[in-house]
């Protein structure tokens, strides 16, 4: 994919003789990104997401002397079906179902990180993964709110621009995050507007959509009520003790972080969007063509009516047409190709699964119990889509521990080296319990208490287990041994 860098924006100033005020700029940029081909995509996943597949769109049409008509009397069927929901749902509760472990060599910083995070943290990770299975990538912006606490939220792919260092494209230099506000416009009406922050590595700066005339808008630096210009803005506020003042502050780097899906920032709706469609249309027409017996072809002798389309609805709804005396109706009936049909939805949901590398509920029969072998098999396309994603998301998490580092230094709260914090992703495969506790068992000796601990599926909280371990007196039962019945 092509990144947006300073350069680019360098060029488009220069193209219109530097005579685009940074108002114009945003407004350009975000135009051009509204009408990209990767918007776009952004947005199919996500309605597609909730099940609102293209399917939803059609219409039944015919010709009369070349000029196409909607069909009103035919049946239009919109069976739409939610397979790229039941696999963004699988990867995401794969990867992220259970909590994702900060490790450190330190267990009062990981403790610390914990508590920094609270427990709001799981849902704001398993949102983060579906967001960016949905739109290819997604944000996390961290943040100092109203009661000066550290805070972070998830927000949509599409709301952020992102602009890069023009040297790798790797650094990221600003960010245009825009969303849409409500306005009255001069005849007191309703109309949607948008809302742009263009946040740099120490401060933000606000612009406004307004309505300018029918159908037109432009956009300023936005002001307060008292007409006072509060831009920029830093990005958070500390309390200057000693004269009572509150400092503008930066983070030093753009408060946004970037999960991307995979190395393509593709989504994954993409490989299988018309793998759904084609299944999504074929259900429908066979719906269709049992409602409107399309299969039968119907030979008309002194039909007294004038129109074919009256013809139809007559028989669809009454069941009934009027014909002279001499007149009849013969039906000449054409087989419907059921067995051709579901060999075709069948081969199409088969690929639907493996090219969306997901796990087809059918494949695990109710009652059976595969082998810890044949279980990573059925696994194993799942497991390397969750591994793409993982890999991603470590390298974020990386980048978020440095806001966490930053904040922990200004608050007091003790030295912390983000370097030492590894993450531990305990996926939601389906596996027999036993196996795993023998694996972590088995596993003492070879690597820390902190390593088994992490990959046992009793313990979600490391730390807090090692805490319980010490505090235990008397001899402790080994890893994992299970406790007789009573």
């Amino acid at each position: 994919m092509s990144y947006l860098t300073t350069t680019s924006i360098d060029v488009l100033k220069l193209s219109h003789k530097a005579t685009m005020s940074q108002a114009d700029i945003v407004a350009h940029l975000i135009n051009d990104w509204q009408a990209s081909d990767q918007y776009k995509a952004m947005t199919a996943g996500s309605v597609y997401y909730r099940s609102r597949n293209d399917i939803e769109d059609r219409k039944i049409t015919y010709e009369v002397k070349s000029v196409t008509h909607e069909d009103t009397d035919a049946a239009n069927n919109k069976i739409g079906h939610s397979f790229h929901k039941l696999m963004v749902d699988q990867k995401t509760s794969y990867a992220v179902g259970n909590p994702v472990v900060f490790q450190s060599e330190d267990e009062k910083q990981s403790a610390a990180i914990s508590e920094l995070l609270g427990d709001d943290w799981a849902d704001v990770a398993h949102d983060w993964v579906k967001g960016a299975a949905n739109r290819g990538q997604e944000w996390l912006h961290v943040f100092i709110d109203g009661d000066g606490e550290f805070n972070y939220i998830v927000v949509d792919g599409r709301q952020i621009i992102p602009i890069y260092d023009p040297t790798y494209e790797k650094r990221l230099t600003a960010v245009i995050r825009f969303y849409e506000y409500t306005s009255i416009d001069p005849q007191g009406r309703e109309v949607k507007l948008r809302r742009a922050e263009w946040w740099t590595d120490e401060d933000c700066t606000t612009y406004i959509e307004e309505q300018a005339g029918q159908d037109k808008t432009s956009w300023r630096v936005a002001v307060a009520a008292d007409g006072v210009d509060p831009n920029p803005v830093g990005h958070f506020y500390l309390t200057n003790t000693a004269n009572d003042t509150e400092d503008a502050r930066g983070w030093g780097r753009v408060p946004f972080i970037c999960l991307p899906n995979n190395s393509e920032c593709m989504t994954d709706l993409a490989p299988i969007k018309a793998l759904i469609d084609d299944f999504d249309k074929n259900v429908s027409d066979a719906s269709n063509n049992l409602e409107d017996i399309q299969e039968v072809v119907w030979i008309l002798k002194g039909y007294s009516g004038e129109k074919l389309a009256e013809f139809r609805s007559n028989m669809k709804r009454h069941k009934a047409v009027k014909v002279q005396a001499d007149g009849g109706v013969e039906p000449i009936s054409a087989d419907i190709p059921v067995e051709a049909r579901e060999k075709h939805l069948q081969r199409l949901e088969d690929n639907i699964f493996v090219l969306g590398r997901g796990l087809n509920p059918k494949d695990i029969q109710a009652g059976s119990s595969p082998s810890g072998v044949a279980l990573k098999w059925m696994f194993s396309q799942l497991d390397m889509k969750a591994d793409e994603t993982i890999r991603k998301m470590k390298k974020s998490l990386g980048e978020f521990m440095l806001f966490v580092h930053d904040w922990m230094d200004w608050s007091n709260v003790g030295e912390f080296d983000s370097k030492n914090v590894s993450f531990v992703f305990n996926k939601s495969r389906i596996a027999n319990t036993a196996e795993q506790i023998d694996n972590a068992v088995k596993s003492m000796g070879v690597t820390s208490r902190k390593t088994a601990l992490a990959n046992h599926p009793y313990v979600d909280d490391v730390a807090a287990e090692l805490k319980l371990i010490e505090e235990e007196s008397g001899e402790v039962l080994p890893l994992g041994e299970p406790e007789e019945d009573a």
